[in-house]
């Protein structure tokens, strides 16, 4: 089996994997005890190709989708510290044909982090070391074979869509950003390793975004680069690699709740799904207990 044909087989294994491409990400001011940012947000993604591992993009042979629950918080903890988490919940389904579909629900990872405040004011900067940890089983198939996850699966199990590629990275994330004042906006960027464990390639995650406020306190227009550099090739297990361009509104509505939209789309990678993810969330900025230290 060629290298080519071995993706196609995975490609079941590949719907998460271009849902989550654009996860939240904390800039580089953390929130005060107490404080928090807080968001649920329903997502929806569709493929029918994808980027090989050589970077080159192929028809899958079928239809990719995903529905998917977001949740997504940054809570300060102590004085300079925050606690940030991610993960969401997804219905995924491979349709070969309009009698052959495949479904999977479940959680997908969880990404936790300690983000710790190096500076602050009107540019802040702040280091966030942390982990993802898949929350389901199985791991992508080290093997040239027809299997999404280990064990030799095959037949229905071939085209039953993954959840994650069952990897523990480890992370460590440097961001810097400032407003824009008098210029009601701000930009950030961001950048850190990503050691993979379980035979997947390390890589270096980026991200650039940029935001203005368009109606005073009210609404926001945002665009945001983001995405993931592998630095080896020939690992073990096939590691994913991609740029993610993704453009978003934020209404400020009432007491600290807002309404959020996004879309994205992934111009270029490896091993990854290509497509139109477009997500809608509600958001909190407020209080969520009284700050111990003041």
């Amino acid at each position: 089996m060629n290298k080519h044909t071995h993706f196609a087989a995975l490609l079941g294994g590949l719907t998460l994997l271009a849902g989550l491409a654009a996860p939240a990400h904390a800039g580089p001011w953390v929130k005060a005890p107490g404080e928090s940012y807080l968001k649920v947000s329903g997502s929806s993604f569709s493929s029918d190709q994808a980027f090989n591992l050589d970077g080159e993009l192929v028809d899958a042979g079928y239809s990719a989708s995903q529905k998917g629950l977001g949740l997504y918080g940054e809570v300060g903890v102590f004085p300079g510290v925050a606690l940030n988490f991610n993960t969401a919940f997804y219905k995924s389904t491979n349709e070969i044909s309009p009698r052959e579909r495949y479904h999977r629900w479940g959680a997908g990872d969880l990404d936790l982090a300690l983000q710790i405040a190096v500076l602050e004011g009107s540019c802040s900067a702040s280091v966030a070391p942390g982990a993802r940890i898949p929350l389901y089983s199985g791991t992508l198939s080290a093997q040239n074979g027809l299997s999404a996850v280990d064990m030799g699966k095959q037949g229905v199990q071939r085209y039953t869509p993954a959840l994650g590629d069952g990897s523990v990275d480890l992370v460590a994330h440097a961001s810097f950003g400032c407003s824009l004042y008098p210029i009601p906006g701000w930009f950030g960027v961001q950048t850190g390793p990503r050691i993979r464990l379980n035979g997947f390639g390390d890589g270096v995650d980026f991200a650039a975004d940029f935001g203005v406020f368009v109606w005073p306190e009210r609404i926001a227009l945002m665009v945001r680069a983001d995405g993931v550099q592998t630095l080896t090739s020939d690992n073990e297990r096939p590691t994913k690699s991609y740029l993610n361009l993704s453009g978003g509104v934020i209404a400020n509505i009432y007491a600290g709740f807002a309404l959020e939209a996004n879309a994205s789309y992934i111009p270029v990678g490896e091993f990854v799904a290509q497509g139109w993810t477009a997500t809608l969330g509600l958001s909190y900025s407020g209080d969520v207990f009284q700050n111990p230290y003041e």
